[in-house]
């Protein structure tokens, strides 16, 4: 980091709680056990001794489990004879045998014992699949970012990505970023449109009452268009289909084309408590969605003090909260519009915070898992759980390794 003026080069490092590298360190002995327990194998005579259970290799037909007392786990009956007496070699043969390999090292005549034990390696496996489980379960648990100081940042990819949005990575962003895709055109102003696609939705629980200013980290698109008549100026009567792309190198060659830059810079924006009661901002009690734009061109920069546009000027987007819980929604307005993160800062009337509002690279807030039956108050039975870095989201989606891991399971005692 960069304190003198001039160029900055900001180099971004993340760390990851314990409990996440614990999980992946799990998540990998889980991969590679799960496939080294299905090598073939044979059984290794030590000291004159070889022993193995009968259950141990795959079950063939004529065979079943039984769970007889005094046996050490399960074990085989043979149901495929004609009768409980038979003596016939050939109906025998009719079935496949039990294939148990072993290994003599010392020459001799070798005595089998029944006996069996679990290998350290075994009991590592099962507990590193129950870890992973139960934390598999838990990061999907319903949570919210936790105030503290008055302050809460999220990151705009922490949440499930809905219709109309799409993951992307912008030089800029800390880490990925979300784009809006579904507006009707580059500079669509149809609110309607917008309500069409479900919103984005970010959970936070205040605990320091006052009024918060909200600062969105946006990439502003600027994009080739079609003048039009003779006379019109690249903004007023130019064209909302985009030719191109500026900042992915695309030309806008010829008389009637120009670079637009006053779209793709802005969403819809409302605060609701119990995803119903509308939080009206501050500065002009509107309790519809409102629009927040950035300015920078081509490039990630944060919303300005007066970035509100609504009821026929620019205002502060704040809000009046108190102790309790809130979701920001979070709309697409104009395509390819993107979002970064998040930022809420208690305004205090005696300008002290001056400093902390222009510098908003604060680390993503602590996430507050919510207990069973918690009505989102009282705090009961819940887990604050350190989001210093961006891993949760990454494996918010774990559905496929819940998956991975009852597999395993099975895989162990196929």
């Amino acid at each position: 980091r960069i304190q003198t003026e001039g160029t900055k080069k900001i180099l971004r490092m993340t760390t990851i709680p314990m409990k996440n590298l614990l999980y992946i360190a799990c998540l990998l002995f889980s991969l590679t056990y799960s496939f080294e327990i299905n090598r073939p194998y044979v059984f290794l005579e030590t000291n004159g001794t070889v022993a193995f259970e009968a259950e141990t290799v795959a079950i063939v037909d004529g065979w079943e489990t039984v769970n007889y007392e005094g046996s050490r786990g399960s074990s085989l009956s043979f149901t495929g004879g004609k009768s409980i007496c038979s003596t016939d070699q050939n109906t025998a043969r009719e079935y496949p045998p039990l294939q148990y390999s072993f290994r003599i090292q010392t020459e001799g005549t070798k005595k089998i014992l029944r006996m069996t034990t679990i290998p350290m390696k075994n009991l590592l496996y099962i507990a590193c699949l129950l870890f992973s489980l139960t934390y598999s379960f838990e990061i999907n648990r319903p949570y919210v970012f936790l105030e503290t100081n008055g302050t809460v940042a999220f990151e705009a990819e922490t949440v499930a990505i809905v219709d109309g949005w799409e993951t992307v990575n912008y030089e800029g962003s800390r880490g990925s970023s979300l784009s809006f895709t579904g507006g009707k055109s580059i500079c669509s102003t149809d609110q309607n449109t917008a309500r069409e696609y479900p919103p984005l939705q970010y959970s936070f629980r205040i605990q320091t009452e006052g009024t918060y200013r909200l600062y969105v980290h946006g990439f502003k698109t600027v994009h080739c268009v079609e003048i039009g008549t003779d006379g019109d100026s690249c903004h007023s009567g130019a064209g909302c289909e985009s030719l191109g792309i500026q900042n992915l190198g695309d030309s806008c060659d010829g008389a009637d084309r120009c670079w637009r830059s006053d779209i793709s810079n802005d969403a819809y924006f409302q605060l609701v408590i119990d995803n119903e009661t509308v939080v009206p901002f501050a500065s002009t009690d509107y309790e519809d969605i409102a629009k927040i734009f950035v300015s920078k061109v081509n490039d990630f920069s944060w919303s300005g003090e007066n970035s509100l546009d609504c009821c026929g000027g620019k205002w502060a987007p704040d809000f009046d909260l108190v102790s309790g819980d809130y979701t920001l929604l979070v709309r697409g307005r104009s395509s390819l519009f993107a979002v970064d993160r998040f930022y809420l800062i208690k305004v205090e009337p005696d300008g002290t915070n001056k400093d902390r509002q222009s510098g908003r690279d604060v680390e993503e807030s602590d996430k507050l898992y919510l207990g069973d039956g918690d009505d989102g108050d009282d705090g009961e039975n819940d887990d604050i759980v350190d989001t210093s870095s961006t891993m949760d989201s990454v494996i918010d989606s774990s559905d496929l390794l819940s998956l991975y891991a009852i597999v395993s399971v099975v895989a162990l005692f196929a």
